[in-house]
This record gives C-alpha cells, sequence and structure tokens, in this order.
C-alpha cells in the first residue's frame, strides 16, 4: 500500500528578526514543510516565541519566497521550528505547490496516511 510521507527538503532559508536591540540571523536548511509551519536545520539565537522573517529558497524557478512574522514555536540544539500565524492566498498558494511537487510516497503496511494536504 503506498503512503505518502511529509516531504523532506533541502532548500535554503535564511532568517532575521530582533530580540530587544539585538538583531538576530542565520542560514539553515528546511527540513519539514506543512502549510502551517516548517522545521529548520541549523542553530538559532531567537528565544521561543519570538518573532522572525524567513527567506525560502525553493530552487523552483520563482524568486525566494519571504514569510513575515513567523513565530519560533520550539529550539532544540542543532534545529528549530517555526509557525505561520498569517499568510496570504498567494503564499499558501505556493506552500501547497511546494509540498505536492516534493511530496514522497512509499510503501508500509496498513497504516494511515500520515501526510495529506487539505
Amino acid at each position: 500500500r503506498l503512503v505518502p510521507q511529509a516531504p523532506q527538503y533541502g532548500a535554503q532559508i535564511t532568517y532575521s528578526g530582533e530580540e530587544g536591540a539585538r538583531i538576530v540571523t542565520g542560514e539553515g536548511t528546511l527540513k519539514d514543510l506543512s502549510k502551517t509551519s516548517c522545521k529548520i536545520l541549523g542553530a538559532t539565537t531567537s528565544s521561543l516565541g519570538s518573532s522572525l522573517t524567513l527567506l525560502l529558497d525553493f530552487q523552483d524557478g520563482q524568486a525566494p519566497m519571504c514569510l513575515t512574522n513567523v513565530i519560533v514555536s520550539w529550539i532544540a540544539r542543532d534545529s528549530f521550528a517555526v509557525i505561520f500565524p498569517k499568510l496570504s492566498a498567494e503564499e499558501r498558494r505556493r506552500l501547497q505547490e511546494v509540498i505536492r511537487k516534493n511530496i514522497s510516497v512509499s510503501s508500509i503496511g496498513d497504516q494511515r496516511t500520515a501526510f495529506r494536504i487539505v
């Protein structure tokens, strides 16, 4: 049985934000992407709940996508995750397109769908 799995990407991400008077910037690699969040492989000096601007280069022939006011939702030693609280219709459409083009399918017993586009 074929079951779609959450896509894994190698897209580059540049992020920036402000923490008080300090400017936070960095680069990472996109590891997981959904319509509402993503995981970034790379260290951050941002704190939990802080707001960042992401520049995502999907290497899809289009200009990098800029998402503003994303929120840091968890932090690990070598990665962190952000949620996208507000997306425009165009941003949502492009994310869905990227997800659809990069979804991988694998054969896994009788498990239920682990990823789907709603």
